[in-house]
């Protein structure tokens, strides 16, 4: 089990998904630190995960998060079902966490928010459809 703070649980995304450390670089480039508690779990849904996951959910492609950082999603099918099930996998495993910070924030950003995108260049998927692929530990943060 990794440390349950946000440097643990970035950990495990890019141990799982290592394609998305480019994505991580900037942000660590944007922010002048390497530490993830300082960015914060948020900022790590919301430029790593949810753009990734808009981009696999929605099938689009050449979307905004596409076009900035091409190396990061894979271009066959198959490839992109794999990558879309270890973003999932990590979710689940951070809905486990004891630390409520994560816990919360993979409720907040997954469940709760009624989805994410719409935005120019980037696809709407709603919180249902975030919720599609969910393994047992976010379903149960769902139910409460």
């Amino acid at each position: 089990m990794p440390i349950e703070d946000a440097n643990g649980a970035l950990g495990l995304l890019l141990a799982k998904c290592p394609s998305l450390q480019p994505v991580w670089d900037e942000e660590r480039r944007i922010a002048a630190t390497s530490d993830a508690e300082d960015i914060g779990i948020y900022v790590i849904f919301g430029s790593l995960i949810l753009p990734a996951l808009s981009a696999l959910l929605s099938g689009e492609r050449q979307n905004r998060f596409e076009r900035k950082f091409p190396q990061v999603l894979p271009e066959s099918a198959e490839d992109r079902v794999d990558f879309r099930d270890r973003i999932y996998s990590v979710l689940d495993e951070w809905a486990a966490f004891t630390n409520a910070t994560i816990r919360d924030a993979v409720y907040q950003e997954i469940i709760g928010e009624g989805g994410y995108g719409g935005s120019p260049g980037m696809p709407l998927v709603s919180s249902e459809e975030l919720m599609d692929h969910a393994g047992p530990n976010l379903l149960g943060l769902r139910q409460g």
